[in-house]
């Protein structure tokens, strides 16, 4: 009987340890599709997990310390579209003879006004919360990998939980430099999981897959 009990328990603890340390295998892609419809991969980011206390932690930090910045920059949005939307209603009454000329020029400078005020706070939020700020600020990671001249790599979660990926890359685009920050909440459980990464879910598409918002490729408004 002794022995049987003796069995038992070890058959449990065995079980229990296997049970506990089932590694999740995570395969991926980081990529963008362009405007023209072609897919670019990035090779040679690094994409990393980290567990979601720590980025939950590290998150409520920096957004309550951007929270001023985003504030402005969301209200100043709002007031430039209203005051594109009045401008093109003046141009439209003058077209069909039912504004006038002062009305058109005093539109324009309110909303050329709102519009650069609006860009300024645009400029001042992506000086502390762009996604490469939030990237280089995040906590560091014993899980990495890089990925290959494909944009693929394949990351193994060693105890299940909850994990952020993240990853940032950048690419240049005629004269400037585009920048671009996943931070993507996932389970790992044991079972195999496949994860893309690219316009989609990265920070600045406004999914609300991305843990964290930014703006630094958003569109501009225009007048």
């Amino acid at each position: 009987m002794k022995i049987i009990n003796f069995l038992l328990i070890a058959l449990t603890l065995l079980c229990f340890a296997s049970c506990g340390s089932k590694e999740t295998e995570v395969n991926g892609e980081v990529f963008i599709v362009t405007e023209g419809a072609g897919s670019y991969k990035f090779g040679l980011v690094e994409v990393s997990v980290i567990p979601e206390k720590d980025i939950s932690a590290y998150l409520e930090t920096k957004n309550t310390e951007i929270k001023p910045f985003k504030d402005e920059y969301e209200r100043l949005k709002l007031q430039s579209i209203q005051d594109s939307g009045a401008l093109k209603t003046a141009e439209s009454k003058r077209t069909v003879g039912l504004g006038n000329q002062a009305e058109i020029d005093a539109a324009k400078q309110k909303a050329t006004k709102t519009k650069n005020e609006f860009l300024a706070a645009k400029n001042k939020l992506n000086d502390v919360g762009s996604g490469e700020i939030y990237y280089k600020g995040l906590p560091k990671s014993a899980i990495t990998a890089l990925t290959n001249s494909d944009g693929k790599f394949t990351l193994k979660i060693p105890k299940p939980g909850r994990y952020a990926l993240s990853a940032y890359a950048t690419r240049k685009v005629a004269d400037k430099t585009e920048g671009y920050l996943w931070l993507v909440l996932i389970e790992a459980n044991g079972e195999p999981k496949t994860i893309l990464l690219s316009n989609n879910n990265n920070s600045s598409s406004g999914s609300s897959d991305s843990m964290v918002k930014t703006v630094e490729n958003e569109q501009s408004i225009e007048n």
